[in-house]
């Protein structure tokens, strides 16, 4: 079974990974058996004791509007309990109501809320700043996405889907129901060892690439606006040592301040998490992402 994850959990997973520290590591959706039953549950996220592999932590996520209750508390409870795992921290994005918190101190299980700070708060933070800076040195090739195009069947113009990004524009395979931004199919279209081989020899700055979707109906889907297609053709530059700049975004995280890049929105799969720490200093990782997978 594919991994199955989303924006909230993979931010949650990376923030995780760098206020446990080196210590511990981090991996999401993992699929655990019961070992009396042998039915298998998925988890969102769990922390593990690089050197104690028994030293498990389950962390669930739930990015609702509304704040969440002590139903969810007993679920996550019962979750655990059938896979021996004790320590559990629940992470909601809209915080929890009284009684959530004070049934999940009852039962031992930590609440913890990320929330993306609103920026007339974050400008008053030790670092105020909106934008990061990486310098990158790689040994071959790197493309990095630049234009983006649709091939549609005869007649029907190339869609315009004005403001969309390769985030926001979705394609759906009506045959299967299968749908996943389009940024899915660019990243791991790049990331075929085909695709990778043929870059390596490629001595111009340049590369394209057209990947067909021949199994299903496909379209493209941007808002309310929709376009079969055919094929994507993907242009890109190739870069080895260059310097690129993200947008941050910053959140409450119970009481710690943090920072997030994602280099994906310039064709990387890295994401920098920043935590801003007390004596004026800053935790920094760096870290591999992987793109969504297709639903």
């Amino acid at each position: 079974m594919p991994k199955r994850t989303n924006p909230f959990q993979q931010i949650t997973a990376s923030i995780m990974a760098t206020t446990k520290g080196s210590k511990y590591g981090v991996r999401e959706s993992v699929l655990v058996a019961n070992d009396d039953t042998g039915s298998v549950r998925e988890l969102d996220i769990i922390v593990y004791d690089k050197q104690d592999k028994e030293d498990i932590i389950l962390v669930e996520c739930r990015d609702h509007s509304r704040k969440q209750d002590v139903q969810w508390i007993d679920e996550l409870d019962g979750k655990a309990r059938s896979l021996g795992i004790k320590r559990v921290i629940a992470v909601s994005s809209s915080g929890f109501y009284k009684p959530a918190e004070n049934e999940a101190k009852r039962r031992g299980i930590e609440t913890l809320t990320i929330k993306e700070a609103e920026e007339k708060d974050w400008r008053e933070w030790m670092f105020s700043i909106n934008e990061f800076s990486l310098n990158f040195e790689f040994p071959n090739p790197v493309p990095v996405v630049k234009k983006i195009e649709f091939v549609t069947p005869l007649g029907i113009k190339q869609p315009s889907f004005d403001g969309a990004t390769k985030d926001n524009i979705m394609i759906i395979n009506k045959c299967t129901g299968k749908k996943g931004p389009i940024c899915n199919l660019v990243t791991s279209s790049l990331n075929n060892p085909e695709t990778i081989k043929a870059i390596s020899k490629q001595k111009k700055d340049t590369f394209s690439l057209t990947v067909r979707l021949d199994h299903g109906d496909f379209y493209a889907v941007y808002k309310s606006d929709s376009i079969p297609i055919k094929a994507v053709k993907i242009y890109t530059v190739l870069v080895k040592d260059q310097t690129f700049k993200a947008p941050l975004k910053h959140y409450n995280v119970g009481q710690k301040k943090i920072h997030v890049a994602d280099f994906g929105c310039v064709g990387l799969n890295k994401r920098v998490v920043l935590e801003e720490v007390k004596d004026g200093t800053t935790n920094v990782m760096v870290e591999e992402t992987e793109p969504l997978p297709k639903k």
